[in-house]
């Protein structure tokens, strides 16, 4: 029972990471620096952007990230179902989907942006919301799979 509660609590903190920094983008000709939560990359919200401004992103090449946009989504059917349905597959297999989804994320951050030209000028690092976010729906996948005894 505690560690169906565990999966719904990491499930839900990994959830609530969307909104802390997820990247931050850095460009060393400008001396400018701009970090990005989940929320902001799903959502394309670029309101004093000084990347933008600086012109080292071009603006119509921001789009709504389709990946994060259906991490999110999975995570949320994950919590929803492990309310619902006993058996823990289910909701395991939607995080462990979702924890590969934001791995797909990070891995075509570059070319999902068009950012390939000015990558030798740009510096990307990955932020702390991120790596908690992914690592907080591993375990909520990981913990969902595990039978639960019966008293």
């Amino acid at each position: 029972m505690v560690l169906r509660h565990g999966a719904k609590v990491a499930i839900l903190c990994a959830l609530i990471m969307f909104f802390m920094p997820f990247v931050m983008v850095s460009c060393s000709e400008m001396d400018a620096e701009e970090t990005y939560s989940g929320v902001e990359l799903m959502v394309c919200s670029s309101e004093g952007d000084s990347l933008i401004s600086a012109g080292e992103i071009d603006e119509d090449d921001l789009s709504p990230n389709i990946w994060l946009i259906l991490a999110c989504v999975l995570g949320i059917a994950a919590l929803i179902v492990s309310f619902v349905k006993k058996a823990g597959f289910i909701p395991a297999a939607l995080a462990a989907v979702s924890a590969i989804l934001l791995i797909i994320f990070r891995a075509s951050f570059v070319s999902y942006y068009n950012l390939e030209e000015f990558e030798r000028y740009l510096e990307i690092k990955t932020q702390w919301g991120y790596i908690l976010c992914l690592i907080l729906m591993i375990i909520g996948a990981v913990l969902s799979c595990i039978p639960q005894k019966k008293n």
